[in-house]
């Protein structure tokens, strides 16, 4: 029993001395700790940049933040440098104010709700995949400025109309791809900011007024991811025509898609109630099997009146209809035929623009041209053309010819065209990518032999980025260019000065 005992007390003894052994380690290691820290401490004090005031060191941060998709990425690495960084990235609320994470199917809660705390009150723009997030985000909605929601969720339509019935004072964009039925109460009627939303069209009600939204100028029209990049929703035509009339400041409209073939025509009130809508600019998407669709919705959004129309993949039809549109007054004065960038713009004298991209039926574009040809004042064409040119129109009133040098077309196929212009005063050659160059030959015998003008010299060569040369094999040397370029202005022009180059325009959505 003694003998017990004593080796009871043994072991006790032991693991009391264990435990004495492991609490001064224990403790030596936090000094350590300590010690080392303290030392980084006064270290990182010592670093210039650390020297700076708060407030200075938070605007050096702010700027991680600009120009960058995923901003509180590089703020949450910034903070984890030092101590000193992580109490400025944490105290300075203008950091936070931008959390946007487009990446993420859904951000973890925890970590949403920070940010949204980190932000206190300043006005804050988000961007997320919604879903849940929306529960959050209801608590923080009298101060959204920006809220973009990237997925589709299905399910989750109550928590999204939950969000949006509350106000909005701030808001300024709002991107909701979820289908939801706009209410006539949303943001409680009171959203005084909000200049930008992008919805599908199918969300308005013909029969509800949205005295939340009069203040929009800029309308995106989505459609259901499960449609496809290429298969927008047909445009109904009384839901955008009671937009039109809800949303009367609206000035761009992106996203409208042929009009559906099942569609009535348009009354005439109809016509009279769309006579002074205020839209500048249309965006579309057409479809190859469209039809007359696009020009259906064209024509119902009085498009003669709009100043800018873009149109995506056109189908023939649309490209042909707009060629020989007899809506505007007065007709086109510019055309812009790009087969190497694949797109067609047509512009008016006083500025109306119907630029066409992204265009697969380009091939037929140029017999087109006999629709505008007693119009056209300006031409330009970039890429080859095909052999239905060879009937090229006479151009009675062109005075400007312009001509692509490209690699893909060389020398341009446009060149060996007889081109009959009698009003014809300024010939030029352009470079659409890098610099290029052509042969004297090819550009004497152009003017000599295919180019049809009343005067006996053009009025100006223009050049941009192009280098006229005597060597048709290669490039020559920069003496050799303004030799044969000053060989050419003497001979077919009415001036002795080398012109200054001018840029071609480019156009696009």
């Amino acid at each position: 029993m003694a003998q017990r005992a004593i080796e009871r007390e043994d072991t006790a003894s032991a693991s009391t001395r264990a435990s004495a052994r492991v609490e001064v380690c224990s403790a030596i290691a936090v000094a350590v700790h300590e010690l080392l820290s303290a030392v980084k401490t006064v270290h990182n004090d010592t670093l210039g940049i650390n020297r700076f005031p708060p407030e200075v060191l938070g605007a050096i941060f702010f700027q991680l933040t600009v120009n960058d998709i995923r901003p509180l990425r590089n703020v949450c690495l910034a903070s984890a440098v030092c101590r000193r960084w992580r109490d400025v990235t944490l105290s300075t609320p203008q950091l936070w104010t931008r959390i946007e994470d487009p990446g993420q199917d859904l951000l973890p809660h925890e970590l949403l709700r920070s940010w949204l705390e980190r932000s206190g009150a300043l006005p804050i723009s988000v961007v997320c995949a919604g879903g849940t997030d929306c529960i959050l985000l209801n608590d923080h909605m009298s101060r959204i400025r920006r809220l973009v929601l990237t997925k589709w969720w299905t399910g989750w339509e109550y928590h999204l109309m939950q969000m949006i019935q509350l106000s909005a004072p701030v808001l300024e964009t709002l991107w909701m791809p979820e289908y939801i039925t706009l209410s006539s109460d949303i943001f409680r009627s009171y959203a005084p900011k909000l200049r930008t939303l992008a919805v599908r069209l199918d969300m308005f009600d013909v029969t509800n007024s949205y005295s939340a939204l009069r203040g929009i100028t800029r309308l995106h029209l989505l459609s259901h991811p499960d449609d496809g990049q290429y298969s927008p929703e047909p445009l109904q035509r009384d839901i955008i025509l009671h937009v039109l009339s809800e949303l009367p400041n609206l000035a761009i409209l992106v996203g409208v898609a042929p009009m559906n073939s099942l569609t009535a025509s348009m009354s005439s009130q109809e016509l009279m109630d769309l006579r002074h809508h205020g839209l500048r600019v249309v965006q579309a998407t057409d479809s190859p099997l469209s039809g007359e669709g696009m020009m259906e919705s064209l024509h119902t959004l009085r498009y003669d009146r709009i100043r800018d129309v873009f149109i995506s993949r056109p189908s023939s039809f649309t490209m042909e209809s707009l060629f020989s549109d007899e809506w505007h007054d007065p007709a086109y004065t510019h055309v812009t035929l790009d087969r190497i960038h694949g797109q067609v713009v047509l512009r008016t004298q006083d500025g109306f623009t119907r630029a066409l991209t992204e265009c697969k039926a380009l091939r037929r574009s140029t017999s087109n041209l006999h629709h505008l040809a007693t119009s056209l004042m300006s031409l330009t064409v970039a890429g080859r053309l095909y052999q239905d040119a060879r009937f090229l129109p006479a151009f009675p009133v062109l005075r400007t010819l312009t001509f692509a040098v490209h690699s893909s077309d060389f020398p341009p196929s446009a060149m060996r065209l007889n081109w009959s212009c009698p009003c014809l005063k300024t010939l030029c050659l352009t470079s659409i990518r890098d610099r290029e160059s052509i042969s004297s030959g090819a550009v004497e015998t152009f003017i000599s032999t295919h180019l049809d003008f009343a005067d006996e010299r053009l009025a100006e060569l223009r050049l941009d980025s192009v280098e006229v040369t005597s060597d048709t094999d290669g490039r020559a040397d920069t003496t050799d260019h303004v030799t044969a370029l000053s060989l050419l202005v003497e001979k077919f022009t009415s001036t002795s000065a080398i012109l200054e180059p001018i840029k071609v325009e480019r156009y696009g959505p």
